[in-house]
């Protein structure tokens, strides 16, 4: 099927007179605000638009595909556009909401959230052990680890409502049609590696308008083992080093394209999600160390064309992934090029 993009105002239009990438990088090197500063009123260009969470509405009873979630979560949630039942809850995510609106790439996932077709979606809080976050796709619930610092919970919610539009565009294996076990597998594998992409990109322009703190939590390598498995913290260097190196690597996917190539190159974090998603037995208790030649598992061509348009990022009007996934993943990932010194051979 063919993906619908919601429209969204990319940042182009706030600068009049510039180029794509020269705009782009001017929203990227300066504070949000700052664009904003002369704003005169409704009608002028550079206006900010309406916030999308409104702390003074009505407060909102659960709704009906809510209900059991809130009360798995003993009622810790909130709507993502203004106050619920819970006044922890509506704290959180009011506090999400205004660092998320900050920036384009925050705004429009938040913006996402806020159209979602059952009514605005919802995120929970629960305490855990084991979990960090995810999404409940259907539903509309989002769900974070209220034993996390705010830091934290800044890191997760953008790879979180990054699944929300996944789903919204049909990027889910029922919506597409597949039915044999692997496609639907490889299907979810790139959902992943595609919202930690973007949630990457989305703190990297929060850290370049001000706002560090989610990228410094994301970025933190003092909780990775040696092997750097399990370790998401290199996909955020990775993405780092990339867009350092080419300063045109932010508008034109470069970036983005290196992270997501990244995310497969961690054996031990493909497992988790193969055996949480399929109750696989995985792929044994021994991984290879990041960037091993064999830490890639590469769909079929088919697959690739199925999936045209899962990197597209509306705000900056780009297909980062090109459309292409099967070719990006028969190239070396940068940990392999780090470990390895020479690219090997795909």
């Amino acid at each position: 099927m063919t993906p619908h993009f919601r429209k969204v105002r990319p940042w182009r239009n706030l600068i009049t007179g510039l180029s794509t990438s020269t705009a782009l990088l001017l929203a990227l090197s300066a504070p949000a605000n700052d664009i904003r500063a002369n704003d005169t009123g409704a009608n002028d260009i550079s206006a900010p638009p309406a916030p999308l969470y409104n702390p003074s509405a009505p407060i909102q009873s659960v709704p009906a595909h809510v209900a059991d979630h809130a009360q798995k979560f003993d009622g810790l949630c909130a709507p993502v556009t203004g106050p619920g039942p819970s006044h922890y809850a509506n704290r959180r995510v009011h506090a999400l909401n205004t660092l998320m609106e900050k920036t384009p790439l925050g705004r429009h996932a938040w913006e996402q959230a806020a159209g979602y077709e059952k009514g605005p979606a919802w995120i929970c809080f629960t305490p855990s052990s084991d979990m960090y976050a995810f999404y409940y796709t259907g539903a509309g619930v989002l769900v974070l680890n209220s034993d996390l610092p705010e830091a934290e919970h800044i890191a997760a919610i953008p790879h979180e409502l990054r699944h929300l539009e996944q789903e919204r565009r049909g990027f889910t294996a029922d919506a597409l049609g597949m039915t044999d076990t692997e496609a639907r597998l490889h299907l979810q594998l790139a959902k992943e590696a595609d919202a930690e992409a973007f949630a990457t990109l989305t703190l990297w322009e929060q850290k370049q308008a001000g706002y560090p703190a989610g990228w410094d939590a994301h970025n933190n390598t003092a909780m990775c083992p040696e092997t750097m498995n399990n370790c998401y913290a290199m996909i955020s260097k990775t993405f780092e080093a990339v867009a350092t190196a080419d300063p045109n690597a932010i508008t034109d996917g470069t970036a983005a394209r290196a992270a997501f190539r990244e995310w497969y190159a961690d054996l031990e974090l493909m497992d988790r999600y193969e055996r949480h998603h399929y109750g696989y037995m995985g792929r044994g208790r021994h991984f290879s160390p990041r960037g091993s030649l064999s830490s890639h598992s590469v769909p079929t061509d088919d697959f690739a064309k199925a999936v045209t348009g899962l990197g597209f990022i509306a705000p900056y009007g780009f297909d980062y992934l090109g459309g292409d996934v099967a070719k990006i993943l028969k190239q070396p990932a940068h940990s392999t090029k780090i470990y390895y010194r020479d690219d090997p051979s795909p």
